[in-house]
């Protein structure tokens, strides 16, 4: 008889990756694993040119969502976005980070003591170093 506790706790330490990431444009969803995360079409449009985990720059990101706007009513939008995705994105093992002076990046979640420093910034997490 299988040990179902084993094989959750296993699949619980099993690391999520980007390239783990199914997209529906359709719907505007992504799966990770077995979940299913539902986003607005703004969100998703925002998500979607961070899909291959290599960083974004703002100014990319602005072009790729609809407005391709980056004035301050712009780049506030997005940044409302962003929150949002990573509020979604919570305990699926996959996180949207801030490069300062950049633009984003979609990489597994990280803990602090990594090498890279995060800092947490009115609810950003921004990269450093």
């Amino acid at each position: 008889m299988p040990d179902l506790h084993k094989d959750v706790k296993s699949s619980l330490r099993k690391k999520s990756s980007v390239e783990d990431i199914r997209w529906d444009t359709q719907y505007h969803t992504i799966r990770i694993g077995r979940a299913t995360i539902e986003l607005t079409a703004g969100e998703y449009h925002v998500l979607f040119p961070l899909r291959f985990g290599t960083p974004v720059t703002y100014a990319d990101l602005a072009r790729a969502t609809c407005s391709g706007k980056l004035d301050g009513k712009g780049r506030m939008r997005m940044e409302k976005r962003i929150e949002s995705i990573r509020s979604k994105l919570r305990g699926s093992g996959i996180s949207v980070y801030c490069i300062v002076c950049y633009g984003y990046i979609l990489l597994p979640e990280l803990p602090p003591e990594k090498d890279c420093e995060v800092e947490e910034h009115d609810q950003n997490r921004e990269i450093v170093g």
